[in-house]
Protein backbone atom coordinates (compact mmCIF):
# COMPACT_ATOMS: atom_id res chain seq x y z
CA UNK A 1 0.00 0.00 0.00
CA UNK A 2 1.62 3.23 -1.15
CA UNK A 3 0.48 6.77 -0.62
CA UNK A 4 1.63 10.20 0.43
CA UNK A 5 1.93 10.61 4.19
CA UNK A 6 0.92 14.27 4.25
CA UNK A 7 -1.77 13.96 1.60
CA UNK A 8 -3.65 10.92 2.83
CA UNK A 9 -2.89 10.25 6.47
CA UNK A 10 -2.91 13.81 7.76
CA UNK A 11 -4.81 16.25 5.55
CA UNK A 12 -7.74 14.00 4.70
CA UNK A 13 -8.13 12.78 8.26
CA UNK A 14 -7.70 16.28 9.59
CA UNK A 15 -4.80 15.33 11.86
CA UNK A 16 -2.91 18.42 10.77
CA UNK A 17 -5.62 20.54 12.41
CA UNK A 18 -6.31 18.32 15.41
CA UNK A 19 -2.75 18.44 16.71
CA UNK A 20 -2.26 22.18 16.20
CA UNK A 21 -3.56 23.06 19.66
CA UNK A 22 -2.12 26.33 20.87
CA UNK A 23 -0.67 27.06 24.31
CA UNK A 24 -3.25 29.65 25.35
CA UNK A 25 -4.48 30.71 28.77
CA UNK A 26 -6.87 28.12 30.19
CA UNK A 27 -6.20 25.92 27.14
CA UNK A 28 -5.43 22.39 28.32
CA UNK A 29 -3.73 20.54 25.47
CA UNK A 30 -4.08 17.17 27.19
CA UNK A 31 -7.86 17.43 27.19
CA UNK A 32 -7.98 18.46 23.55
CA UNK A 33 -5.75 15.59 22.53
CA UNK A 34 -7.58 12.95 24.58
CA UNK A 35 -10.99 13.90 23.16
CA UNK A 36 -9.78 13.59 19.58
CA UNK A 37 -10.92 10.34 17.88
CA UNK A 38 -7.41 10.11 16.40
CA UNK A 39 -5.42 10.73 19.56
CA UNK A 40 -3.80 7.29 19.46
CA UNK A 41 -2.64 7.76 15.88
CA UNK A 42 0.69 9.44 16.35
CA UNK A 43 4.33 8.71 15.60
CA UNK A 44 6.35 7.56 18.59
CA UNK A 45 9.59 7.09 16.68
CA UNK A 46 11.23 8.35 13.51
CA UNK A 47 14.36 6.51 12.45
CA UNK A 48 16.59 7.75 9.62
CA UNK A 49 18.01 4.69 7.83
CA UNK A 50 19.95 6.39 5.04
CA UNK A 51 19.74 9.46 2.80
CA UNK A 52 16.63 8.10 1.09
CA UNK A 53 14.75 6.12 3.75
CA UNK A 54 12.99 6.94 7.01
CA UNK A 55 11.07 4.49 9.21
CA UNK A 56 8.05 5.72 11.16
CA UNK A 57 6.37 3.83 13.98
CA UNK A 58 2.78 4.64 14.90
CA UNK A 59 1.43 4.10 18.40
CA UNK A 60 -2.04 3.29 17.13
CA UNK A 61 -4.08 3.86 14.00
CA UNK A 62 -7.00 6.23 13.42
CA UNK A 63 -9.06 5.28 16.48
CA UNK A 64 -8.70 4.72 20.21
CA UNK A 65 -7.07 1.31 19.86
CA UNK A 66 -3.44 1.10 20.91
CA UNK A 67 -3.28 -2.40 19.40
CA UNK A 68 -3.20 -1.11 15.84
CA UNK A 69 0.42 0.01 15.65
CA UNK A 70 2.13 -0.01 12.27
CA UNK A 71 5.53 0.49 10.66
CA UNK A 72 5.80 2.86 7.69
CA UNK A 73 8.67 3.23 5.23
CA UNK A 74 9.00 6.76 3.88
CA UNK A 75 11.05 7.72 0.82
CA UNK A 76 12.60 11.16 1.05
CA UNK A 77 13.03 11.26 -2.74
CA UNK A 78 9.35 11.65 -3.57
CA UNK A 79 7.72 11.59 -0.08
CA UNK A 80 5.90 8.38 -0.96
CA UNK A 81 5.17 5.87 1.78
CA UNK A 82 4.31 2.22 2.18
CA UNK A 83 3.49 -0.04 5.09
CA UNK A 84 6.23 -2.45 6.09
CA UNK A 85 3.89 -3.66 8.82
CA UNK A 86 0.21 -2.80 8.46
CA UNK A 87 -1.91 -1.39 11.32
CA UNK A 88 -2.50 -4.12 13.88
CA UNK A 89 0.91 -5.72 13.41
CA UNK A 90 2.20 -4.37 16.73
CA UNK A 91 0.73 -3.31 20.08
CA UNK A 92 1.42 0.27 21.18
CA UNK A 93 4.86 0.33 19.59
CA UNK A 94 7.23 2.91 21.03
CA UNK A 95 10.81 2.48 19.78
CA UNK A 96 12.33 1.41 16.45
CA UNK A 97 15.67 -0.38 16.14
CA UNK A 98 16.86 -1.19 12.62
CA UNK A 99 19.21 -4.14 12.03
CA UNK A 100 20.51 -5.85 8.88
CA UNK A 101 17.91 -8.63 9.12
CA UNK A 102 14.93 -7.07 10.86
CA UNK A 103 13.27 -4.06 12.43
CA UNK A 104 12.67 -4.36 16.16
CA UNK A 105 10.02 -2.37 18.05
CA UNK A 106 9.20 -2.18 21.74
CA UNK A 107 5.52 -2.86 22.49
CA UNK A 108 5.15 -0.57 25.47
CA UNK A 109 1.91 -1.65 27.16
CA UNK A 110 2.18 -5.33 26.22
CA UNK A 111 5.63 -5.93 27.76
CA UNK A 112 6.80 -7.49 24.51
CA UNK A 113 9.15 -7.05 21.56
CA UNK A 114 7.79 -6.87 18.00
CA UNK A 115 9.88 -8.05 15.06
CA UNK A 116 9.55 -7.30 11.34
CA UNK A 117 11.60 -9.78 9.28
CA UNK A 118 13.02 -8.00 6.23
CA UNK A 119 13.56 -11.21 4.24
CA UNK A 120 10.09 -12.70 4.70
CA UNK A 121 8.12 -9.46 5.34
CA UNK A 122 6.53 -11.22 8.31
CA UNK A 123 6.00 -9.92 11.84
CA UNK A 124 6.07 -11.81 15.10
CA UNK A 125 6.17 -11.10 18.81
CA UNK A 126 8.49 -12.08 21.66
CA UNK A 127 6.61 -11.93 24.95
CA UNK A 128 8.76 -10.86 27.89
CA UNK A 129 7.67 -11.66 31.49
CA UNK A 130 4.57 -9.69 32.48
CA UNK A 131 5.53 -7.72 35.58
CA UNK A 132 3.49 -4.52 35.26
CA UNK A 133 6.03 -2.32 33.47
CA UNK A 134 6.04 -0.15 30.37
CA UNK A 135 8.72 -1.22 27.90
CA UNK A 136 10.34 1.88 26.42
CA UNK A 137 13.86 2.30 25.13
CA UNK A 138 16.04 -0.23 23.29
CA UNK A 139 19.66 -0.20 22.11
CA UNK A 140 22.01 -2.75 20.52
CA UNK A 141 25.13 -3.99 22.31
CA UNK A 142 27.83 -6.44 21.29
CA UNK A 143 26.06 -9.15 23.32
CA UNK A 144 22.41 -8.35 22.63
CA UNK A 145 20.02 -5.55 23.57
CA UNK A 146 19.38 -3.08 26.37
CA UNK A 147 15.67 -2.73 27.16
CA UNK A 148 14.12 -0.10 29.45
CA UNK A 149 11.35 -0.81 31.98
CA UNK A 150 9.20 1.75 33.84
CA UNK A 151 6.35 0.92 36.26
CA UNK A 152 2.90 1.60 34.85
CA UNK A 153 0.14 3.39 36.77
CA UNK A 154 -1.58 0.19 37.86
CA UNK A 155 1.64 -1.09 39.36
CA UNK A 156 2.44 2.24 41.02
CA UNK A 157 -0.92 2.19 42.81
CA UNK A 158 -0.75 -1.45 43.83
CA UNK A 159 -0.17 -2.60 47.41
CA UNK A 160 2.78 -4.77 46.44
CA UNK A 161 4.56 -1.80 44.86
CA UNK A 162 3.93 0.41 47.87
CA UNK A 163 5.42 -2.34 50.02
CA UNK A 164 8.62 -1.95 47.97
CA UNK A 165 8.34 -5.44 46.51
CA UNK A 166 8.68 -3.89 43.06
CA UNK A 167 11.51 -1.89 41.53
CA UNK A 168 11.44 1.56 40.03
CA UNK A 169 12.68 2.08 36.46
CA UNK A 170 15.48 -0.23 35.36
CA UNK A 171 17.32 -1.48 32.25
CA UNK A 172 17.86 -5.17 31.46
CA UNK A 173 20.55 -6.54 29.14
CA UNK A 174 19.13 -9.35 26.96
CA UNK A 175 20.81 -11.74 24.57
CA UNK A 176 20.06 -11.57 20.83
CA UNK A 177 16.87 -13.63 21.00
CA UNK A 178 15.58 -12.05 24.23
CA UNK A 179 15.61 -15.34 26.14
CA UNK A 180 18.37 -14.58 28.65
CA UNK A 181 19.16 -11.59 30.87
CA UNK A 182 22.87 -10.86 31.37
CA UNK A 183 22.48 -8.05 33.86
CA UNK A 184 20.50 -5.07 35.09
CA UNK A 185 20.93 -1.37 35.78
CA UNK A 186 18.66 -0.15 38.58
CA UNK A 187 17.79 3.56 38.44
CA UNK A 188 16.31 3.89 41.94
CA UNK A 189 19.30 5.80 43.27
CA UNK A 190 19.23 8.43 40.54
CA UNK A 191 16.07 10.19 41.74
CA UNK A 192 14.46 10.96 45.11
CA UNK A 193 11.82 8.42 46.10
CA UNK A 194 8.97 10.94 45.87
CA UNK A 195 9.70 11.80 42.21
CA UNK A 196 10.54 8.34 40.92
CA UNK A 197 11.91 7.76 37.45
CA UNK A 198 10.76 6.56 34.05
CA UNK A 199 12.68 5.56 30.93
CA UNK A 200 11.51 7.01 27.64
CA UNK A 201 14.47 6.32 25.37
CA UNK A 202 17.90 4.66 25.34
CA UNK A 203 20.44 6.25 23.01
CA UNK A 204 23.65 4.47 22.06
CA UNK A 205 26.65 6.80 22.07
CA UNK A 206 30.05 5.99 20.57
Amino acid sequence: MKSTIVGKYFSVLGLNKIFKIQFLKFDFRGIGKSTSPYHSCHFNELKVIDHNTILLGTKGWQDLSLKDSSLIKLSTNDMSAEFLATPGSFIASHDILNTSDCVIVTESINESIGIFNKKTNETYRIQLPRRGYFIRGIAKTNKGYLVGFSPNRTLLNSKEYKKKDKKNAFIEHYNNDFTKVFGEVDLDNFYPEYTGSAIHNIVQCD
